[in-house]
C-alpha cells in the first residue's frame, strides 16, 4: 500500500502549537491531509492493498517511524504506511520481513518477523518465485545459498536443484562453493573440492606413486611383448622431457649420487643383457652409468632400446626364459626404481629457480600437464586400465582443478625439488586478483612447505611496497633455532633486491591450524563470515 506521505512526514517533524485553537486547526488540517492521502492510496494501490490478508508477509526497509507507525520502502520502490503490533521493536533503515495481522482498508497492522521465522518466509518466497515446491530438500538449498551470501533468484535455485538431483551424494556445501567459484559441478570436481578441503589432494604425494606404477607397467608389457615395452619406455621418456630446458636436465651423478647405487644398476644391466645380441651395447651403457657421464634421459632411452632388442634373442626357449627373468628382476630392482624416480623428479617437480613469478609457475604447470597428457595417451595404447593410467588421470584432474581455482584466486601446489631431496609446497595468496592487479606492491600470502628435514613450515609474508614482514611458524624449537641461525642469508638476499625485511619466528600452536575452505576460499569469494583468518592470528 504505497502513497504520497508528505503530510504524514510533516506531522512527524513539526512542533505543537501553544494555543488550543491552533492545535484544533492543525488537527483538522492533518485529518484532511490524511483523508486525501488515503484516497490516493486506494487509487494507486487498491489492488495491492486488497490483496494483503492476515498471515501474508511484506518485506521492506524501515524508512520512517514514530511510535507504532512506520513507513516501509518496498522492493518495487513504493512506500507502505502501516501500524506495528504493540511492543514491536524495529530500527530505522532496517530491512525486515513483516507478517500482516490485520487489514482494514485504511490501515495495515504488521508484526515483524525475526531470526529463523524471517528466513523461513524468505526461503518460501524464493521457492515460490522460482516455481519450486517448498520441500525439505529445496528449502535446504535456499538456506545454504543464503549462508554464503549467494543469489537466490530463479536461475540459481533451479541450477542448484538440478545439481542436487544429479549428484545426490554430494553435500550442498560443496556444490554451492563450486558454483560460487565458477567451477563446473561435475563428479570429478566434487571429489577434487572435498579432497582439497580435507587435505587429501597433494600433488607431490601423487607424483611419488608414479615410479612404482611405471615399473609395474614395464614389467607387464615386457612379459607380453618386449618391443612394445621398449617403445613404451622410449615414448614416455621423450614425452616427460618434452619442453624441459637442457640446463634443467640432471646427470646420473646428481640423480644417483652414491657410487654404489650406480654400480648396482650397471651390474644388473650387464647381467641382464650379457647373453643377448645387445651385450656390447649394454656394456657401454653400464660404463657410462658407473662413471656418471650419461643423463637420466639418455640412460632410459638406451635402456628402452635394449629392452626392445630382447625380441631378437636366439630361438632358445631356455635362454629366452632366463633373459625374461633377468629383465623382470632389473625392472623391479631398487636401482631402476631410483632411476625412474629421478626421471619423475627431474621432469615433474619444480626447482626453486623456476618459481620466481606466477607466470613461471603457470608455465611449469602448462608443460607438466602437456607431458602427462602425452604419457597418458601412450599408457592408454599399451596398458589401458592399469594403475599407472589411474595415477596419471588423478594428477591431471588435480592440475585442472587448480587451473579452475586460479581464475578467481592465486593458489598453487608446488612439488619442489631441492639439491638434496624433494618437498611439497603450497602457495596461498590472500590478496584477491582484482586487488592485486590494481596494487601489485601490496600482497599477503602463505607459503606452506613439507620437507624431509625441516618438517612442516608455514611462512606468512606481507609485502607493502618495499617493506616485507615475514612470519615463520615452525614445528619444534630445534627447527626454529636452525632457521634463526640462517635468517641473515635470507635477509641479505632481500636487501640485495631492495627490500627492507622484518622477521618473526614462533612455534605453531594447534589452534592455529590453517583451514583451506574458511581461511582461504571464503576469504577470496566473500563467503560466510569466520571468526578470524589464520594470517591475522599468526601475523
Amino acid at each position: 500500500m504505497a502513497f504520497h506521505i508528505s503530510g504524514f512526514l510533516q506531522q512527524m517533524v513539526s512542533g505543537t502549537k501553544s494555543s488550543e485553537s491552533a492545535s484544533t486547526e492543525s488537527a483538522a488540517a492533518e485529518n484532511a491531509g490524511q483523508t486525501e492521502q488515503t484516497a490516493q492510496v486506494n487509487t494507486i494501490n487498491a489492488k495491492y492493498l486488497a490483496s494483503l490478508l492476515a498471515g501474508d508477509t511484506v518485506t521492506g526497509v524501515v524508512n520512517s517511524m514514530k511510535d507504532n507507525q512506520v513507513i516501509l520502502s518496498l522492493p518495487n520502490g513504493e512506500n507502505l504506511f502501516a501500524r506495528l503490533a504493540q511492543g514491536a521493536q524495529v530500527q530505522l533503515g532496517q530491512s525486515m520481513t513483516f507478517q500482516v495481522q490485520e487489514n482494514k482498508g485504511n490501515f495495515v497492522a504488521l508484526k515483524p518477523l525475526f531470526g529463523d521465522a524471517q528466513q523461513m518466509v524468505l526461503v518460501q518466497k524464493a521457492l515460490e518465485a522460482a516455481g519450486l515446491s517448498a520441500n525439505e530438500s529445496n528449502m535446504a538449498i535456499v538456506q545454504e545459498l543464503l549462508a554464503r551470501n549467494m543469489s537466490i533468484d530463479a536461475a540459481m535455485l533451479n541450477e542448484m536443484v538440478k545439481n542436487n538431483l544429479k549428484f545426490p551424494n554430494a553435500s550442498l556445501d560443496t556444490m554451492a562453493n563450486l558454483v560460487k567459484l565458477n567451477i563446473p559441478v561435475t563428479q570429478e570436481n566434487i571429489e577434487q573440492y572435498e579432497a582439497y578441503t580435507h587435505y587429501e589432494r597433494n600433488m607431490a604425494g601423487q607424483l611419488d606413486s608414479l615410479p612404482s606404477a611405471l615399473s609395474d607397467t614395464l614389467t607387464q608389457l615386457t612379459g607380453q611383448d618386449p618391443v612394445q615395452a621398449g617403445t613404451f619406455l622410449k615414448n614416455v621418456t621423450a614425452a616427460l622431457y618434452e619442453g624441459l630446458p637442457q640446463e634443467m636436465q640432471a646427470g646420473l651423478s646428481e640423480t644417483m649420487p652414491q657410487d654404489a647405487v650406480r654400480e648396482g644398476l650397471a651390474q644388473k644391466i650387464t647381467e641382464t643383457f650379457n647373453d643377448t645380441p645387445q651385450g656390447g651395447q649394454a656394456q657401454a651403457l653400464a660404463e657410462q652409468i658407473t662413471e656418471g657421464n650419461a643423463t637420466v634421459k639418455e640412460t632410459l632411452s638406451q635402456l628402452a632400446d635394449l629392452i626392445a632388442g630382447t625380441k631378437n634373442t636366439p630361438d632358445d626357449t631356455q635362454a629366452a626364459g632366463q633373459t625374461e627373468k633377468k629383465l623382470t628382476q632389473l625392472l623391479a630392482s631398487k636401482e631402476l626404481g631410483q632411476l625412474l624416480k629421478g626421471q619423475i623428479e627431474e621432469t615433474l617437480y619444480l626447482k626453486p629457480q623456476m618459481a620466481d613469478s606466477e607466470e613461471s609457475i603457470k608455465g611449469f604447470y602448462k608443460r607438466v600437464r602437456s607431458s602427462l597428457e602425452a604419457v597418458s595417451k601412450e599408457t592408454q595404447k599399451a596398458a589401458e586400465g592399469s594403475a599407472l593410467s589411474a595415477n596419471l588421470n588423478e594428477i591431471k584432474s588435480n592440475i585442472d582443478f587448480m587451473n579452475d581455482l586460479n581464475r578467481n584466486m592465486t593458489y598453487f601446489q608446488m612439488p619442489v625439488r631441492f639439491s638434496e631431496g624433494t618437498g611439497n609446497g603450497e602457495l596461498y595468496v590472500f590478496t584477491n586478483k582484482k586487488t592485486l592487479h590494481n596494487n601489485p606492491e601490496n600482497v599477503s600470502a602463505l607459503l606452506h612447505l613439507d620437507m624431509e628435514h625441516l618438517g612442516s613450515v608455514d611462512v606468512y609474508v606481507k609485502l607493502a611496497g618495499k617493506n616485507v614482514t615475514t612470519n615463520f611458524c615452525l614445528e619444534d624449537s630445534e627447527t626454529l633455532d636452525f632457521v634463526y641461525d640462517h635468517i641473515d642469508r635470507l635477509n641479505a638476499r632481500l636487501e640485495a633486491l631492495g627490500y627492507t625485511a622484518h622477521f618473526e619466528m614462533k612455534l605453531t600452536q594447534p589452534q592455529e591450524n590453517f583451514d583451506f575452505e574458511k581461511d582461504f576460499l571464503q576469504n577470496q569469494t566473500g563467503g560466510a563470515p569466520t571468526s578470524q583468518y589464520i594470517f591475522d592470528i599468526k601475523a
